[in-house]
Formats: structure tokens, sequence, C-alpha cells
């Protein structure tokens, strides 16, 4: 539990360089400071409170936190981009007295009176922290947005998928893939139904869900039942479970309390009328042709490697195209590229493109913090012989930060085409 006590401490010493900034440009008002330190000490006594309420075994809302991280972290990150800003500012200045002082020592006959040193520092120095603040307020703005507007702005993405060998009867097949619906996170089914209508406005052959239904708790899918099991589609529904659909999340579950939220969420998938592949497979069958569609438990570094491909491909030898769903990207290059049965589309997500970055298609700009740890963390990607493809949604909902800034909650529908000889 140091983890949320260093977060703590490195976020008071962000304060350092970030209050007296503030405090130039604003000047020393008095509610500039009650204002600036009363704000800080809400999230310091609730970020302490949280830790206590974990720490206890007590269960603590996904919703409440993920508001509360949230707001934290919109407030925190302008600060640190001040204080950064300041910093560098510190050390530059450092360096060039540093240099200054080398090239030429003080000699008795070096004066420079006090009050032209003060003005020249007060004037540069404004300077600098009101440029911090202007830099500060982008991220600040852009966050914002994403709070009240992006986090439902459900974006679709059509992408053609060439597949080697793809019979007559599977061409132009679409499926419509969703991902990371994190239904915990949900406040508002009028936003949520909107989602579903542009899913089944795709009229897709099949449908397929690439893991984590819920933040923590099966619970969290009550009142939302009606609108999920609207999604059909003529194939069928296919779904995988993701890392935090097993209830490891929920610190409140003992080992048969996990059990038996494991057999609830079973059930909820069937309940919503999806086929839950669970290291196991099933075929869409089109004259002689046969198309396997294989899913995986959850497998990725770090959050849990439950799934078996070995398991879950096995009796699918003979079939002429194989569809993996996993919901974890490294599963990818880890796992299935390097596997005996070629794989033609994997569809994965998890990564939710971090919810934060920059898309601008029409000037190839795709850019997230995801990309620092996931080779693939957003859109179609395909191997050196264009053999295997896997697609990395961007998830249909959020998680922690409640908000989806740059990055857009996604819908995609990916049509098979037979690749060119």
């Amino acid at each position: 539990m140091a983890f949320p006590f260093i977060i703590l401490g490195l976020y008071l010493l962000t304060d350092f360089y970030a209050f007296p900034a503030i405090k130039k440009v604003l000047g020393k008002k008095t509610w500039v400071k009650w204002t600036y330190w009363g704000i800080n000490i809400l999230f310091i006594v609730g970020l302490i409170s949280m830790i206590i309420a974990i720490m206890g075994g007590m269960r603590v809302r996904s919703a409440t936190t993920s508001w509360f991280f949230t707001f934290f972290i919109t407030w925190w990150v302008p600060k640190i981009i001040i204080a950064t800003v300041m910093l560098l500012e510190d050390i530059v200045r450092g360096g060039k007295w540093l240099y200054r002082f080398f090239q030429n020592p003080p000699t008795q006959n070096t004066f420079t009176p006090p009050e032209t040193i003060a003005k020249k520092t007060i004037s540069r120095s404004k300077f600098i922290s009101q440029s911090a603040i202007v830099l500060a307020g982008i991220p600040f703005a852009f966050m914002m947005n994403g709070i009240f507007r992006g986090r439902y702005q459900f974006t679709l993405h059509k992408h053609k998928v060439p597949i080697v060998g793809l019979p007559k009867s599977f061409e132009g097949f679409t499926i419509t893939q969703i991902s990371d619906i994190h239904v915990g996170s949900f406040d508002d089914k009028e936003a949520v139904q909107r989602g579903i209508d542009l899913i089944m406005d795709q009229q897709s052959d099949m449908v397929c869900f690439s893991g984590d239904l819920v933040n923590n708790n099966i619970s969290e899918l009550q009142g939302f039942e009606d609108i999920f099991s609207q999604i059909t589609a003529p194939a069928g529904v296919y779904s995988v479970l993701g890392n935090h659909d097993y209830g490891r999340y929920d610190n409140t579950l003992s080992r048969e309390g996990r059990r038996h939220h494991m057999e609830r969420m079973v059930k909820a998938h069937e309940g919503l009328g999806w086929r839950l592949l669970r290291n196991e497979h099933d075929f869409l069958v089109k004259g002689e042709d046969r198309m396997a569609i294989v899913g995986v438990e959850n497998w990725g570094k770090g959050f849990g490697e439950n799934g078996d491909l070995d398991k879950a491909a096995k009796g699918t030898e003979a079939a002429d195209v194989r569809i993996l769903l996993s919901h974890d990207p490294s599963h990818w290059d880890e796992k299935v590229r390097p596997h005996a049965l070629n794989f033609d589309l994997t569809m994965s997500g998890h990564t939710h493109g971090m919810q934060f970055g920059l898309e601008i298609p029409a000037l190839k700009i795709k850019w997230s913090p995801a990309s620092w740890r996931y080779k693939q963390w957003a859109g179609l990607y395909q191997d050196e012989d264009k053999k295997q493809s896997i697609y990395v949604n961007r998830g249909f909902g959020h998680l922690g930060y409640m908000g989806r800034s740059g990055i857009l909650p996604e819908v995609t529908v990916l049509e098979l085409v037979k690749a060119e000889a």
C-alpha cells in the first residue's frame, strides 16, 4: 500500500513550484490562497479516506473512485505542467549563472543595483509563470471536454481485413466488434442506448465482444441488461472475458466469493444472449466452408495468464478461416503469431488507447501514452507476411478517468476480403 502515499507525496511536491507561479500571476489575494489550498485539502482527505477504506476491506463503489480519480488527475496534470516549466526555468537560470560565474568571476568593481536585479527577475519570472499557466490550461480544457462530451461520443471505425485463401462464401462477411464496456462507469442510460443503436445500425453478420464487461463486480450490470441484450446478429454474438471480469479487483470477495462471481458472470452472458467462449471454439458453416470462432480466457503480462490457446483451438485444424477473440493485444506477439495454427484475424481491446491521445487521420497522426506499453494499441495491424491481422478496439466504455480525450469510444465494423495474391 506504499504506492498511494508515494502519489500523495509527489502531489504535494508539485505545489512547491505550482502555487508560487499561480500566486505570482493572480497576485497575493486571500481568495486565491484559500481556494487553491481548499481544493488541495479536499483531494488529500479523499485520497487518505479511500486508502483507509480499502485497507479496512470496505467496498468502495467503482463509480465513486473513478469520479474521484478523474477530478484528482484533471486538477493535478496542469499543476505538473506548471511545476515542470518552472523547474526547467530554474535549471536554465542556474546553468547560466554558473556559466557566467566561471567565465567572469565577480570582482570588487562589478556591481548591479539590487533594484535592477529585482526588476528584471520579477518581469521574467512573471512571464514564465504566465506561460506555464497558459500551457497548463490546454490539457485541462482537453480533459474537461473528455469528461463532459467525449466519454459518450461513440465513433464508428470501418476496415477491410484481407485474408489469404478466404473462401468465396465468406467474402464480404462483416463483424461488428465492441470491447471494454466497463458498465460500472456508466451513468447515462440514454447515452449508452445511442451506442447500442450505432451497433445495430451496422447490420453486421456477427457481433464480437472482446472482454471487460464490468469494472469489478457483475452486480454493476444490474439495470443495463435490457440495453445490452438488444445486441443481436444473424451469425450470433460471441464474447470472451477480460481481466476485470474475474472479480480480482473486488477486495471484498473471498475465494468462494470469486467462484460465485464467475458463475454469475457466465449466467449474465447467457442472459444477454451472448455465446461466451472460455478456451473453446465454435464454427460457422456455409456449404463446405468453415469459419472457426476461437475464444480464450484473458492472457496478458501482469493481468493474469488464464488463456489456453492450444485448448481453445484444438479441433479447428481443418477450418478455412480462424477468428480469435483475445482480450489483451500482447497475447498476439507472445502466443498467437508463433502458434502452429494460423489465426487470420485476432480481435482484442484492453488498452482503451489510454482514453487520452491525439488522432487526426487526415494528417496520419495517431498517438497515445498507450503506445509506450503496447506495440499494438489501437486499430488494425498485420504481421510481416500479411497472413495474420489483429484489430485492437479502443473500447466502448471508460474506466478510471471518466472521460475520453482524443481517443473516443469505438464501435468497429470489420469486413473480411480475400487477400490479393
